[in-house]
C-alpha cells in the first residue's frame, strides 16, 4: 500500500527470483496478481510517474487482467516520446517493436536492469560482434547490457547467461575460446567429456580430439590415448559389421582373428543365427552360408518339380478334352 500512487519509484521487481534459481516456482507464489495489479495502476496512471522499469512474475502469463496490464504500461512509456539507444542513439523501440516481450511471459525490452538505460537489439559489444550489447539471461529471465554485467553464451546448450546465475569454464582444447556452463558440465554427454581425465570440450572440438567408444558409452581424448602405459588406451578397432569404434576392452577376436566385432554384433559363440538373410554373428559365417545354400538348392528342387506338376495336369487335361469329344 505504501506504493500506491508514487511518483518517484523508478523499478520495481516482484519475480521473487533468489540466487541461482529460476524464477518458475511450483506451488505458486502467494502474491497475488489481482492484489497487485490495482497498486501497479495507481503509480502507472499517475501524471508524472518515473516507473522506467517492471519485473513481474512469470507465472502471471495468461492472466486475463495481467496482459490488459501490460498493454497499459507499455502504452505508458510508448507516451513518454521518443527514446533513443545510449551508445547508437537509434529510436527503441523501433516501429515494429513494443517495450513489453507479448511473446514471451511479459517482460521488458530494451532496458537494462541495473542501470535501466536503453539499447537497442543491433547494438554488439567492443570485443565480441555477436554478443548483444543488451543480453537476456535464460536463467533469470532479466536483462543486463554489458558494461554492468557481462554474460556469456554457453556453446553446448546455446544459452546466454548472466555471471549471477552460471558459472563458465573454458573448452579444454588449446586454442579454442568456447565457454561451458556449469549445467552442462554437470550433465555433460559422454561425447564431450574425457572419462579418463575428466576434461570438458565444446561440441565441436569433442568431434576432432574425442575418441568415443559405442559400445561403453565412453570417451577419451588424444592425450590419454597416447598413454602407453595404460592397457585401456591401446589402439582402437572399428567393428567388421557395423563400422562403430570400440575400445580394446569393449573389441572382440572373432575365432579366426581375421576380424573384430562390436558387442552389438558378436551376439552369439558357436551358433547360427539367420534372420532375414542377415548374419547376426560372424564367426559362424561359413556355417551360415552353408545353410542359405542347402536352402536356395532346396527352393531350386521345388521350383523344378512345381512345373513338371503343373505339365503333368496341363497333359491330364489336354487328354479328357479329347476323350470327351
Amino acid at each position: 500500500e505504501p506504493l500506491r500512487g508514487s511518483t518517484t519509484i523508478e523499478q520495481i521487481d516482484l519475480s521473487l527470483f533468489y540466487d541461482r534459481k529460476h524464477p518458475d516456482f511450483c506451488p505458486a507464489p502467494l502474491i497475488s496478481c489481482d492484489d497487485v495489479l490495482p497498486i501497479l495502476d495507481s503509480i502507472i496512471d499517475r501524471e508524472g510517474s518515473l516507473l522506467r522499469h517492471l519485473h513481474l512474475p512469470s507465472e502471471w502469463k495468461g492472466e486475463f487482467q495481467f496482459d490488459q496490464f501490460l498493454r497499459r504500461y507499455n502504452e505508458m512509456l510508448v507516451n513518454r516520446g521518443v527514446i533513443s539507444c545510449v551508445k547508437c542513439n537509434t529510436h527503441v523501440p523501433p516501429q515494429d517493436g513494443s517495450w513489453i516481450n507479448f511473446s514471451g511471459w511479459g517482460d521488458q525490452n530494451y532496458t537494462c536492469y541495473d542501470c535501466l538505460q536503453h539499447y537497442c537489439k543491433s547494438c554488439t559489444t567492443p570485443d565480441d560482434a555477436f554478443m548483444n550489447m543488451l543480453c537476456y539471461c535464460d536463467s533469470c529471465d532479466r536483462r543486463f547490457c554489458a558494461d554492468c554485467k557481462r554474460s556469456k553464451k554457453c556453446s553446448c546448450c546455446d544459452k546466454k547467461f548472466c555471471g549471477d546465475c552460471k558459472d563458465f569454464i573454458d573448452c579444454s582444447s588449446a586454442g579454442c575460446d568456447a565457454d561451458i556452463c556449469d549445467q552442462c558440465i554437470y550433465e555433460a554427454e559422454p561425447r564431450e567429456r574425457c572419462c579418463k581425465c575428466e576434461r570438458n570440450f565444446c561440441q565441436g572440438c569433442s568431434y576432432q580430439l574425442l575418441s568415443h567408444c559405442d559400445s561403453c558409452k565412453k570417451s577419451f581424448c588424444y592425450d590419454c590415448r597416447q598413454e602407453e602405459d595404460d592397457p585401456i588406451m591401446s589402439s582402437w578397432r572399428c567393428c567388421g559389421r557395423c563400422n562403430h569404434h570400440s575400445c580394446h576392452k569393449c573389441c572382440k577376436e572373432t575365432p579366426k582373428g581375421s576380424r573384430r566385432l562390436c558387442k552389438d554384433c558378436d551376439h552369439c559363440s558357436s551358433c547360427i543365427e539367420v534372420t532375414g538373410g542377415d548374419l547376426s554373428c560372424y564367426g559362424c559365417r561359413n556355417l551360415a552360408l552353408t545353410l542359405l545354400h542347402e536352402r536356395y538348392r532346396e527352393n531350386i528342387r521345388l521350383k523344378t518339380e512345381n512345373k513338371e506338376l503343373k505339365k503333368q495336369v496341363e497333359e491330364l487335361e489336354e487328354k479328357m478334352k479329347s476323350l470327351a469329344t
